[in-house]
């Protein structure tokens, strides 16, 4: 125990008063005679001792009474690690949030406004002498130094946002402390509602000033949110029904039945059924809907849920294509088997011509170009598949039995492939794939494994070495790590390769069981049955569309037409979207050239916040430390807990309780222990 006015302490001299009236208290006596006192005497003697039990019990009262008093106004408290005076020079940090969770009502209020209303109580608790640093979600690390006027004005700004924070992040901020107040008192408050998905409990340990963990208090309340949309295939083509899966989440104890799903296409409601939700599930549930217009679409998949909005929405964009081109370029006849698993299939529009044929300016017309068998590759055409390439073409490139190795590497260097070598043979029948590359992502309803599922591998007896420089191998013999398949992205568009030739004499690859599903993914590939989708903070968005100049364009955000905050530019031939300052709104979003949608995208709001779950006072109570205190109380005593927990523990009160109370003993003495003797 420490007193603030140690100098008060002179005054417990005065506790010698008493003693010295206590020891001095004479009182004289006058003799009575009488002819027998036995009696008397000891009557005189219990009388005597009960008497002086009474003085002594007296004098300690008026003693600790009086020790009580001086220690009262000597102000006595018990010193806190990292107290705060708040009449000193402190730098106050204050990290509100105003995550989405935060805006859940309670009791009226929202939780995002119970935290300001506590951020603007500890800015008005501490003296002028102190500044203030204001963080939430969406600042910048470094934050300017406020006093306190700005102080409030800035936690008045604060409002709910999507972006997200880590815990880390706020603690790193709160410890970059500016040399201009580095001789200043440094506590840190932590306002949230805490929440499981979104607070890190370790980064807390990283914290070097005295802190203040404040949870807000927020109901657990049940939340049904839209997680995902998927297209059931890969390519949405000219069809009187597409099919799109929904994937919803009940965050909840609890069951719910016969919610309303709707899907919106182009502005419309083309969908909607009700469905029954499982306590803690996803479910995928499945919507159908008409569309034989070529072009970009946007829509977005809603679930009718008032506990929290801001996930109840799913934004997606779509394309629908016409049929995917092929252009099978040969030298004397096209590959059969290429030939009829094309033309079978009304999906594609297969077009095979000569060499000698091929029109050089038509070549970015196609999704897929195929050099079938080609011996040689003259520069010219070389030279046009690859800026065809680069505009977002494939090439697939099938090498015939006597190639012109120096043309072909030619080609492969164009696109900075690598280089091919002259024809081997091999013994080597083991075969490995690259199954975790996109390119066999959907081919398989589970990945293989090569040594228990019995899976039928294809054979190479010839093929061609190749030395890949920056293209990535998707097939290989394995003894000797020769790629049989591989692929390199140019630009927008990819080039693919195969090492062997589509014949009994080179291999069995055109008779295996993968030929048909390599070869789809191949004329796929590129193709989206949806673009992606992006979070609000994204700020680099590529596009999938080939444009010269940017001058033309504009994007136009459907459900935010006041979003300005954008330019377009270009980075390796491939045109991007930067986001400048803002956050993206949630939204579909389209990339109008010359008032024509040419491409899109999608954002959608971060659905970690969707889980509302949040850690309770136990759970919070277990990381307290020297630097690290806990302050849970109700708006009414929020002031009072908060003192309690970041000043010295002050015992004044306490003591002029007890001298209050010494005093309340001696009088009742005084007067019946008197009375009765």
């Amino acid at each position: 125990m420490q007193f603030a006015n140690p100098s008060f302490l002179w005054a417990l001299l005065a506790v010698s008063i008493p003693i010295i009236v206590h020891l001095f208290h004479f009182q004289k006596h006058r003799k009575v005679y009488f002819t027998n006192v036995d009696l008397l005497k000891e009557l005189n003697v219990q009388k005597r001792n009960l008497s002086i039990l009474r003085q002594l019990i007296i004098l300690t009262l008026r003693i600790l009474s009086i020790i009580a008093i001086v220690f009262t106004f000597a102000n006595p408290f018990i010193k806190r690690d990292n107290s705060t005076n708040f009449g000193n020079s402190n730098l106050v940090n204050i990290y509100i949030d105003n995550s989405a969770s935060m805006e859940i009502m309670n009791n009226e209020i929202s939780a995002l406004e119970s935290a300001k209303n506590r951020a603007k109580q500890i800015v008005y608790l501490y003296g002028d002498n102190s500044i203030y640093r204001i963080f939430s979600n969406g600042t910048p690390v470094y934050q300017p130094l406020l006093n306190k006027i700005e102080a409030i004005a800035c936690i008045d700004e604060v409002n709910a946002t999507f972006k997200q924070k880590s815990t880390a992040s706020i603690i790193s901020s709160f410890n970059a402390v500016d040399d201009r107040v580095k001789d200043f008192n440094v506590i840190n408050y932590y306002i949230s509602d805490i929440q499981r998905n979104t607070f890190d409990t370790t980064s807390v340990k990283n914290i070097q000033n005295h802190s203040c963990l404040i949870p807000i208090s927020n109901v657990s309340s049940s939340n049904l949110n839209v997680e995902d949309v998927v297209f059931e295939s890969q390519v949405n083509t000219i069809s009187s029904l597409h099919e799109i899966n929904v994937l919803i989440a009940n965050e909840s104890e609890e069951d719910f039945n016969k919610i309303p799903v709707n899907l919106h296409i182009s502005n419309k409601l083309v969908s909607t059924s009700t469905f029954d939700f499982k306590a803690n599930s996803s479910s995928k549930i499945q919507l159908f809907f008409p569309d034989d217009e070529i072009g970009v679409k946007h829509g977005f998949a809603e679930v009718s849920d008032n506990s929290i909005v801001f996930d109840n929405k799913f934004y997606f964009t779509y394309k629908i294509e016409d049929k995917i081109k092929i252009l099978d370029i040969y030298n004397d006849k096209p590959n059969d088997y290429i030939s009829i698993l094309y033309e079978s299939d009304s999906l594609f529009e297969f077009t095979a011509v000569n060499d000698k044929q091929l029109r050089y300016n038509e070549l970015s017309r196609y999704d897929l170009v195929i050099l079938d068998n080609l011996e040689t590759i003259p520069s010219g055409m070389a030279n046009q598949i690859a800026e065809a390439v680069k505009d977002g073409t494939n090439c697939l490139i099938l090498p015939g039995a006597n190639i012109d190795i120096e043309t072909y590497n030619f080609m492969l260097k164009s696109v900075e492939f690598g280089e091919i070598s002259a024809k081997t043979t091999t013994d080597d029948r083991n075969m490995s794939f690259d199954f975790k590359s996109d390119y066999f992502s959907g081919m398989f309803s589970k990945l293989p494994d090569l040594k228990k599922d019995n899976l039928e591998l294809p054979v190479v007896e010839q093929y061609y070495p190749i030395n890949l420089k920056d293209g990535i191998s998707l097939m290989k013999l394995t003894d000797h790590q020769s790629s049989i398949l591989s692929y390199k992205m140019s630009g927008l568009g990819n080039v693919f390769l195969f090492s062997t030739l589509f014949d009994s004499d080179y291999s069995d690859l055109h008779l295996n069981t993968l030929f048909v599903p390599m070869m789809y993914k191949i004329s796929f590939w590129g193709k989206h049955s949806m673009s992606s989708n992006y979070s609000p903070s994204q700020k680099i968005i590529p596009l999938t569309i080939n444009v010269k100049e940017v001058h033309g364009l504009e994007l136009v955000c459907l459900e935010d037409s006041t979003f300005k905050d954008y330019s377009f530019i270009t980075i390796k031939d491939r045109l991007y979207v930067k986001v400048e300052n803002a956050e993206l709104p949630a939204g579909n979003y389209s990339v109008m050239e010359d008032g024509v949608v040419v491409d899109g995208f999608s954002v959608n709001n971060d659905r970690t916040e969707s889980s509302l779950d949040f850690y309770t006072i136990d759970e919070l109570k277990s990381l307290e430390s020297d630097e690290l205190t806990i302050v849970q109380a109700s708006d009414k005593d929020f002031l009072t807990t908060l003192n309690d927990a970041v000043t010295n523990k002050e015992l004044w009160k306490l003591f002029l309780l007890i001298s209050i109370t010494l005093l309340v003993i001696e009088m009742i003495l005084l007067r019946f222990w008197e009375g009765k003797m």
